[in-house]
């Protein structure tokens, strides 16, 4: 989460969005909660049903990344750790904006 929130912070990624997505049944207050203790300022919580969210985006693991294009389409999808300091993974995000 750290990095995804210094991604969003950068020139080169300002234009991108990033969200968030709690699948967790817990009340949204421990999200906020998790988020300010983080210092995670320049990503929103989006927060729903466990079941209706995993289903809705097909999850087969946590975390997983969903990478969706301007035009709303998912393009790619990574399940598990996504090292986004990482430069391999920074140009080929850039490549796709």
């Amino acid at each position: 989460m750290p990095h995804l929130n210094k991604l969003k912070s950068t020139n080169d990624f300002k234009d991108i969005e990033i969200i968030p997505i709690n699948i967790a049944d817990e009340e949204i207050k421990n999200s906020k909660i998790f988020f300010q203790e983080l210092g995670l300022n320049n990503l929103e919580i989006f927060y729903g049903s466990s079941i209706e969210l995993a289903k809705k985006f097909k999850l087969r693991g946590i975390p997983t990344t969903i990478f969706i294009d301007k035009e709303g389409y998912e393009f790619a999808r990574g399940i598990g750790f996504i090292d986004f300091e990482n430069k391999v993974v920074l140009d080929w995000l850039a490549n796709h904006l």
